[in-house]
């Protein structure tokens, strides 16, 4: 890859970040708030092209494209009152080992820029393995492979992370309605106890 590629490839990872994570008072995906009921934040998105796949429960997978990326999409709410608290974002494809670093990289930097260091931060490898032993894409299907920035704010997080699914993905979390699912799902649990 030529250094005028490399540069273009960064540029659009800046660009795909800026657009998919906003944030003001509450936390926005693609300009979506990450709050409010589930069915009204799933119709938000389908009006941005993206399409339901699954739903399980308390969970929705959709699928879309945002700057001719193809993008998968959870939705996690709530399970009495059906809010939104989580939205997770994965760049789909599995790359080598060196484009799937870089691009965390690019888009780490881009949040950095925009939010300032990450509240926790980790880099490494997990022992047999180790960057560079030409074994990275077997540890990252094997949970040996930790890269992960976290951004903590008073009414949301952001995570980035490399996942063992050879993705980058973020996802961002609303305080607020995170702490009702928790109480929802305790009052579950207590009332399926009886």
């Amino acid at each position: 890859m030529t250094e005028r590629e490399k540069n273009m490839k960064t540029l659009a990872i800046a660009a795909l970040m800026v657009f998919l994570v906003a944030v003001s008072p509450a936390q926005e995906v693609m300009g979506i708030k990450i709050q409010g009921r589930m069915i009204d934040v799933v119709a938000q998105f389908e009006q941005k092209g993206f399409v339901q796949k699954v739903s399980k429960k308390d969970v929705i997978y959709m699928q879309g494209m945002v700057e001719n990326r193809n993008i998968e999409l959870w939705l996690a709410c709530t399970p009495k009152t059906r809010l939104v608290w989580k939205a997770q974002v994965a760049f789909k494809g599995k790359p080598a080992w060196n484009e799937l670093k870089t691009e965390f990289d690019d888009m780490r930097y881009a949040l950095i820029q925009k939010y300032g260091e990450p509240s926790h931060d980790v880099r490494f490898f997990t022992s047999p393995y180790s960057e560079g032993d030409g074994n990275e894409t077997f540890a990252i299907s094997s949970d040996k492979v930790h890269f992960a920035s976290s951004w903590i704010f008073d009414d949301h997080s952001i995570r980035l992370e490399i996942s063992t699914y050879q993705h980058v993905t973020m996802s961002c979390k609303n305080t607020a309605n995170r702490a009702i699912d928790c109480k929802e799902q305790q009052e579950i649990t207590r009332a399926s106890l009886f």
